[in-house]
C-alpha cells in the first residue's frame, strides 16, 4: 500500500505517464549522492521495506555489496512483519538478491533460487509492473548466459525485448540498451559476427537516445564492448580507439556525473572531510583527500581511504593519478621511497585502464617528469603523441 502511494505521489508532482520508484529517478540519472542521503534520512523515520529497499540498491551501485544483502534483508524481513505483504516489491528485491548474487557472490544456484521464487510471485499478480517483469527476464537470461544454457538466455532476451520494444518510455531505452548488449555477448559466445554487430549497434542507439536518464556504466561497457569488437572482429584500430576512449570518459564520470579533478589536496581539513564523509561515505574526492591527509600520520588509515575511493569505481583512471599525485606531493617533501613505490603502483594501475586517452597518458607524462623517470617520461610521451594524431 505504501509503495503505491509513494508512485502515486511521484506521478502527481512529475505529471508523466510514467510508474517507478524513487531509485530510477535518482540512480538512473547518476545522481548517486543525492540518492543516498535522501535514503539514509527515511531510515531515521520509521522506515518501511521500499525504504530499505531503496538504501540496497544505491548502495550496491557504489559497490559496497555486503551492505547492500544487509538492507535486502532488512527489507524483505520488513514484508514478511506485514499483515498485508506487498509481493510485488517482495518479487522486486527477490530479483535484486539475485542479482546480488550473481554479480559479486557468483553463487548460481542461490541466484536462480532468488529468480525462481520471484517469477512465482509475479505469476500470482493480476497486473505486474512491465518493466519490473522485464528487468527480471533479463537479468535471469544473464544468469542463464554466465551458466553457458544459452538457449535458456536467449528465450528470457526475447521476453524482454517483447515487452520493452513496444515501450515509448525513456526506462525501457536503458532496458533495451542493457539487453541488446547482452545478446551481443551471447552472439560472440555463438560466434556469429554479424549478428554480434547488430546488437551492438542496436544497444548504442539505445543508450544515445536524448532523455533525461545517464547510465554512465552502462553506456561505458557499450563502448568498451564496440571498442573490442572493431579491434579484434573488423581489425579497425581507428574505430576501436574512438570507442576506447569513449569509454575511459563516460566511466569515469561515474559516479559523480563529472571527471575526478583534484587541484588542491590541502582546500578541506580533516574536520571538514569527516563531516562530509559521514553524510554520503561514498564520495571518492572526500576519501583520497582523508588519505592524502593521513600520509605521514597514519599511513595504513591514509591505504583504507584510497581502497574506499578505489573500491567505488576501481576502472576509473581518474582515481589513480589522483592518488598518484596524493603521494607525489608528500613524496617531494619527504623523500619517502615507500611513498615512492605507491606513486609508481598506481601509475601502473592508471596506465592499465588508460585505453589510449591522450588526458591519462599526459598526467602520467607529468608525474613522471615529477619523480625524474626518464625512461617513464618517454614511454608517456610517445603514448600521448600517437593518441594525439589519431
Amino acid at each position: 500500500m505504501l509503495k503505491t502511494i509513494i508512485l502515486i505521489l511521484f506521478l502527481l508532482v512529475f505529471s508523466q505517464n510514467v510508474v517507478f520508484s524513487y531509485d530510477e529517478e535518482y540512480i538512473s540519472k547518476s545522481e548517486f549522492k543525492k540518492a543516498y542521503i535522501e535514503y539514509n534520512k527515511s531510515l531515521n523515520d520509521k522506515p518501511d521495506a521500499l525504504d530499505f529497499f531503496n538504501m540496497c540498491k544505491v548502495v550496491y551501485y557504489l559497490n559496497d555489496s555486503k551492505l547492500a544483502k544487509s538492507y535486502c534483508n532488512i527489507a524483505l524481513n520488513k514484508i514478511d512483519e506485514q499483515k498485508n505483504p506487498d509481493m510485488a516489491l517482495r518479487s522486486d528485491i527477490l530479483t535484486f538478491m539475485g542479482i546480488l548474487y550473481s554479480s559479486t557472490y557468483r553463487n548460481n544456484d542461490i541466484t536462480f533460487d532468488y529468480y525462481k521464487q520471484a517469477i512465482k510471485i509475479k505469476d500470482t499478480l493480476m497486473n505486474p509492473d512491465e518493466y519490473e517483469l522485464a528487468n527480471l527476464y533479463m537479468n535471469l537470461g544473464y544468469a542463464y548466459f554466465n551458466t553457458n544454457l544459452t538457449d535458456y538466455a536467449f528465450n528470457y532476451y526475447n521476453k524482454v525485448l517483447k515487452i520493452a520494444e513496444i515501450k515509448n518510455e525513456d526506462r525501457f531505452y536503458l532496458l533495451l540498451a542493457d539487453t541488446y548488449n547482452k545478446l551481443s555477448l551471447l552472439e560472440e559466445k555463438n560466434k556469429d559476427v554479424i549478428k554480434q554487430k547488430e546488437y551492438l549497434e542496436k544497444s548504442l542507439v539505445e543508450i544515445e537516445k536524448p532523455n533525461i536518464y545517464i547510465n554512465h556504466l552502462l553506456k561505458a561497457k557499450i563502448y568498451l564492448n564496440l571498442a573490442k569488437y572493431y579491434d579484434n572482429i573488423e581489425k579497425d584500430k581507428t574505430k576501436a580507439r574512438n570507442y576506447y576512449k569513449k569509454y575511459v570518459i563516460e566511466n569515469a564520470f561515474f559516479p559523480d556525473n563529472k571527471i575526478l579533478k583534484i587541484s588542491d589536496f590541502d582546500s578541506l581539513s580533516l574536520e571538514e572531510c569527516k563531516k562530509k564523509l559521514n553524510e554520503y561515505p561514498y564520495d571518492i574526492y572526500t576519501n583520497i583527500i582523508m588519505g592524502y591527509l593521513n600520509i605521514g600520520i597514519n599511513d595504513d588509515l591514509s591505504e583504507k581511504y584510497f581502497n574506499k575511493a578505489i573500491s567505488i569505481n576501481p576502472e576509473n583512471p581518474y582515481i589513480y593519478i589522483a592518488i598518484a599525485q596524493a603521494y607525489l606531493n608528500k613524496y617531494k617533501v619527504t623523500n619517502n621511497k615507500l611513498y615512492l613505490l605507491n606513486i609508481k603502483n598506481n601509475m601502473k594501475q592508471a596506465e592499465g585502464r588508460a585505453y589510449f586517452s591522450e588526458d591519462i597518458y599526459f598526467k602520467l607524462l607529468n608525474i613522471s617528469l615529477h619523480i625524474n623517470s626518464n625512461g617513464m617520461a618517454k614511454k608517456y610521451m610517445k603514448e600521448y603523441k600517437k593518441c594525439k594524431q589519431e
